[in-house]
């Protein structure tokens, strides 16, 4: 049994809402899809890193440890 779609009954104004709305959605996608992609940032690192006998310390200016790897 096939539905037969009623295009001016209760649910046509829904119905094309909701394609204007995917219409527009995939308008703005294809419009930042062609945008350049910004430059990465590149900070200078403000902390240092000592190689120990057993792991990595990360420390900041003030020579703080924010990390160890082992």
């Amino acid at each position: 049994m096939v539905a037969e779609i009623d295009w001016f009954g209760p649910l046509a104004f829904e119905a094309g809402l909701a394609a204007l709305t995917i219409l527009l959605l995939f308008g703005v996608w294809w419009l930042l899809k062609r945008l350049p992609m910004p430059e990465p940032r590149r900070f200078p690192p403000p902390w240092s890193i000592e190689e120990q006998a057993a792991c990595f310390t990360v420390r900041d200016p003030d020579f703080a440890s924010y990390f160890l790897l082992f």
